[in-house]
């Protein structure tokens, strides 16, 4: 393009009439070059490779150009858009992109460039964004449309940094180190205000709120590597969306509980052991009632370092209650009672179960506050609970309680007679012509004998720990 002429070619005190007209022609062409020739503004646009100067359609894979800048691509079907070098298409390089098709459109950077900090970006059917370049990688400013896509620009963050309201829409990229990042009043950033943080790096960084406000219910919010989140403000506090797990311990023995280095919240899970089929005699042995299920939320922060777990024991064969789970103080998951034993003269019933939040007696355990299923009489399945166990059956083929939560109840002594369900839980034993069966774990009831059998043993419990 030719170069823009100099003030003194017009105004020195040595130019010519001659000079001068070969200045204004100099200047004709720089203006030529830079907006074209016909004098509209779609030519300008044109030349300058503004967004918007061309639009193209696209229906299979495709490489973006230099020549390609300002462009809009209407692209349809489930391919590639791949880029060319960062360095080749330069700073401040831009164009569109809009998926008008049912398909998916992956915008794929050269070799190991990225875009938003990722290997590529996936469009989907109604989808657009706009892409920019900083000859050294890729980003989207106005996130992926139809999903209304979070950042509008991506900012690199190795240090504390304070979140103010001109970071509306933006992603922090914390590359590296363990430090916080604060947040402006809600009252200044208002309702409706988002921004983004992805943990690229090793470090722990944490989300502290102004002042007294919280994040989650909780004062700070911890984001380990690898991790990511969006905040969302209403005014008066902060909202995290999408934050990920970030740590699970699950005890099927008892051990120690160590809290993780980030996260806000927890839910501690608890299953109590089964309890252990009743031995038969004359008759056939009750089944063991299922362990009990209780579940709390908690902040992280109101935890302790460490904590006991209790995992519950299975009840033995011939009557034995399944043991207590818990998770140091916080938390308690009762075990089943033993199913009763079966003598010459009797059916022993599997027992009635615990209230909500009290010990089982042969039938299941009590969760939540809710009871457990009642053992049945004999010849009578046990009953069916939710949150508490399913209670064992009765002697002389009786059928385990069902559970959603806890364990099910084991069965009486006696072959077709069958172990309770559960949904979520370990199901109760069946019951054999023989010894009884064991439950599953976790919490399952143990069947009861047959004849002179001994009754099958309950499963132990379980303990989860989920932190977000």
């Amino acid at each position: 393009m030719t170069a823009l002429p100099t003030s003194s070619d017009f105004t020195g005190s040595t130019v010519t009439e001659a000079g001068f007209k070969t200045a204004l022609t100099a200047l004709r062409g720089y203006l030529s070059g830079l907006l074209g020739d016909d004098g509209t503004l779609a030519t300008a646009l044109d030349t300058l490779g503004g967004l918007g100067s061309a639009m193209e359609t696209k229906i299979g894979a495709y490489t973006v150009l230099a020549a390609d800048k300002g462009t809009v691509f209407l692209c349809s079907g489930t391919w590639t858009l791949s880029l060319t070098a960062a360095a080749t298409l330069g700073s401040k390089f831009a164009f569109a992109v809009i998926n008008t098709g049912a398909g998916t459109i992956t915008i794929d950077p050269n070799a190991s460039e990225l875009i938003n900090g990722q290997a590529a970006l996936a469009l989907a059917a109604g989808q657009s964004c706009v892409v920019t370049c900083n000859a050294t990688g890729f980003y989207t400013i106005s996130g992926a449309g139809g999903s209304g896509g979070m950042a509008s620009k991506v900012i690199a963050k190795s240090a504390a940094y304070t979140v103010v309201a001109g970071d509306a829409g933006k992603t922090v990229e914390a590359t590296s180190g363990t430090w916080t990042l604060t947040l402006t009043a809600a009252a200044t950033l208002g309702d409706g205000f988002m921004f983004g943080l992805k943990n690229t790096g090793t470090g722990v960084i944490t989300i502290d709120p102004n002042a007294s406000e919280l994040i989650g219910g909780a004062t700070t919010l911890a984001v380990g590597p690898g991790q990511s989140v969006f905040v969302v403000c209403n005014g008066t506090r902060f909202i995290p969306l999408g934050c990920n797990v970030v740590d699970v311990q699950t005890f099927n023995t008892s051990g120690t509980w160590t809290k993780p280095p980030f996260g806000s919240m927890a839910l501690i899970e608890a299953i109590g052991g089964g309890g252990g089929g009743g031995n038969g005699g004359g008759y056939s042995g009750g089944g063991g009632g299922g362990g009990s299920y209780v579940a709390r939320f908690l902040p992280l922060a109101s935890i302790s370092a460490t904590v006991a777990v209790t995992v519950g024991s299975g009840g033995s064969g011939g009557s034995g209650s399944g043991g207590n789970s818990a998770f140091g103080a916080y938390l308690s998951a009762l075990g089943g009672g033993g199913g009763g034993g079966g003598n010459a003269g009797n059916a022993f019933p599997g027992g009635s179960g615990g209230s909500g939040g009290g010990a089982g007696s042969g039938g299941g355990g009590g969760g939540s506050g809710f009871p457990g299923g009642s053992g049945g009489d004999a010849g009578i399945a046990g009953t069916s609970a939710v949150y508490g166990g399913g209670g064992g059956g009765g002697g002389s083929n009786a059928g385990g309680g069902k559970a959603i939560w806890g364990g099910g109840g084991g069965s009486s002594g006696g072959a077709g007679s069958v172990g309770g369900s559960s949904t979520y839980g370990g199901a109760g034993g069946s019951g054999t012509t023989g010894v009884g069966t064991a439950g599953s774990a976790p919490g399952g009831g143990g069947s009861g004998g047959q004849s002179i059998s001994a009754g099958g043993a309950g499963a132990a419990g379980r303990v989860v720990v989920t932190v977000y």
